[in-house]
């Protein structure tokens, strides 16, 4: 099992990302920890975090920031600040933070910039999870969410979303599809493929436009964005 993320966060102001931080450390991607009262750099050598994150409107973060940049930029890990709209076109600290992130994001998009901060990638999902943009399919508990909502799907749309999902950026005829998700000879034929993709398109709403692809005459396929 692989060993979270684990990032310091500073400041109250998290309610427009709650739902996606519970969503990061249910899945075991992220450790979210605060600072317990303490200084910033007290909390930095106890939780000895890869990132830190800075909620809008933390005046005291900006102290911390002008003392690391530029004349020590070592002395904290990356930091990720976080702004509304409007704090960003009047707020300069940003320029000595190492990213900033707009507030409400997702889930998928805070992923993708802690991880580059640390690796220049997104942190790995565990092994029994599988993304393609906002859209997530745990094979454990056999859930999917869509912009961490959860979305109940038949066992078959399951299966056929997992293996588009596990195969994604290629697209199947249905005779493939056929053949390597229901595995046996299915009543109705390749009409069933029809069928299940035009009911997993409207169970994921918008986002089944935007990732599942047709090719006419061929088949289809799960393409990321």
């Amino acid at each position: 099992m692989k060993t979270p993320l684990k990032v310091l966060t500073l400041g109250s102001n998290w309610d427009r990302l709650d739902q996606a931080f519970t969503f990061l450390s249910s899945q075991g991607i992220v450790e979210f920890v605060g600072p317990a009262d303490r200084g910033i750099h007290d909390a930095v050598a106890l939780e000895r975090p890869s990132v830190i994150m800075i909620s809008p409107g933390y005046d005291a973060a900006r102290q911390a920031l002008l003392e690391r940049r530029p004349v020590s930029p070592d002395r904290l890990p990356p930091v990720l600040l976080c702004l509304d709209h409007d704090s960003l076109e009047t707020d300069e600290l940003y320029e000595y933070a190492d990213d900033f992130l707009l507030v409400p994001s997702s889930a998928a998009e805070i992923q993708k910039r802690l991880g580059r901060l640390v690796l220049g990638k997104p942190p790995e999902l565990p092994a029994h999870m599988l993304q393609l943009g906002t859209i997530t399919l745990d094979t454990r508990i056999y859930e999917v969410r869509v912009a961490q909502k959860r979305v109940e799907l038949a066992w078959m749309e399951f299966q056929l979303l997992r293996f588009m999902m596990e195969n994604s950026g290629r697209i199947f005829t249905r005779d493939e599809l056929l053949t390597n998700v229901w595995s046996v000879d299915t009543f109705g034929g390749t009409r069933t493929v029809d069928v299940h993709i035009r009911r997993l398109r409207q169970k994921l709403g918008l986002h089944g436009n935007t990732y599942i692809r047709t090719v006419a005459n061929v088949g289809y396929g799960l393409v990321d964005v």
